[in-house]
C-alpha cells in the first residue's frame, strides 16, 4: 500500500512539472556526481548485525518551479544504494544496487535557497555483491535480482543554497525482498546524507570571476541589430 501511494504522489508531482515547463518561472538544475554518505542497520530475526558506513556517488537532474517563497520540485536520477555488513571478524559482505530514482516534492524559499521535502522511489536495475574473507573475494552480479525489492519508497528533506544542497533521505521500504526465502526475516533501516553540487551555477560563478557576462546580460539577437541598421539606411 505504501509503495502504491508513493508511486501515485511521484506521478502526480512529475506530471504537474511537465505542465509547469510552459509557464513563466521554470528553470532546471543538474546535480551530478553527488557524494552520498550512508548509514544502514540490518537485523535478522530481530538480531542486529554489525554494519559499516559506506560512501557512494549518485546523479540527479532536478527541476524546480514556483513563485517567490513557494514552489514544486521533481526529477529523475541514478542512485547507488547498498549496505555493508560484517558477519564475523574475518568476513565483510558488500551488497549494492544501481537504480533509477524518480522524485517529487515541495520547496519553501525560492528559487536559489530554501528548504525542501518530498517522496522518492528507487527501481533497482543492477545488483552487485562482494564477499571478502581475508584475501579471498567472491563477486556476484545480476540484473533485476530477486534478492532486492522491486520498488523501494523513501522520504527526503534538506536545505539548498546557491551552489549546493544537503539532504537526508530515509528508505521507507525494505532493501531486501521478503519474497526471497533467504531474506524472509530481515529488516533494513537505511539513512542517506547527500551533498549535491549544481554544476550550472558553478559554471556561471567561474565565468563571472573571469569577467564573463551574467545571466541577465545576454547580448541582443543579431537579427534585431540588423533590422535597426536597415531602418537607419532607409531614412
Amino acid at each position: 500500500m505504501l509503495k502504491k501511494y508513493t508511486l501515485t504522489a511521484i506521478f502526480i508531482g512529475l506530471s504537474g512539472l511537465i505542465f509547469a515547463q510552459q509557464l513563466k518561472g521554470f528553470y532546471s538544475e543538474e546535480h551530478v556526481f553527488t557524494p552520498v554518505f550512508s548509514y544502514a542497520q540490518l537485523s535478522i530475526n530481530e538480531q542486529n548485525l554489525k554494519t559499516i558506513p559506506r560512501l557512494s556517488l549518485s546523479a540527479m537532474h532536478r527541476i524546480h518551479y514556483g513563485w517567490k517563497v513557494f514552489g514544486f520540485s521533481g526529477g529523475l536520477g541514478a542512485s547507488n544504494l547498498g549496505i555493508i555488513t560484517q558477519p564475523n571478524d574475518s568476513t565483510i559482505l558488500k551488497r549494492r544496487v544501481y537504480s533509477l530514482t524518480p522524485e517529487a516534492g515541495i520547496r519553501f524559499g525560492f528559487p536559489k535557497a530554501g528548504i525542501f521535502m518530498g517522496l522518492a522511489g528507487d527501481v533497482p536495475i543492477h545488483y552487485k555483491e562482494k564477499e571478502i574473507t581475508g584475501k579471498r573475494k567472491i563477486r556476484t552480479t545480476e540484473f533485476f535480482s530477486d534478492k532486492i525489492s522491486r520498488f523501494i519508497p523513501s522520504a527526503y528533506a534538506g536545505l539548498s543554497f546557491h551552489y549546493f544542497e544537503i539532504r537526508a533521505q530515509y528508505l521507507l521500504g525494505n532493501f531486501f525482498s521478503k519474497k526471497n526465502p533467504a531474506f524472509l526475516n530481515t529488516k533494513t533501516d537505511i539513512l542517506n546524507i547527500a551533498l549535491s553540487f549544481n554544476h550550472l551555477y558553478f559554471q556561471q560563478f567561474f565565468k563571472n570571476l573571469g569577467g564573463g557576462k551574467k545571466y541577465d546580460e545576454y547580448p541582443k539577437p543579431e537579427t534585431e541589430e540588423k533590422d535597426k541598421d536597415i531602418r537607419k539606411t532607409a531614412l
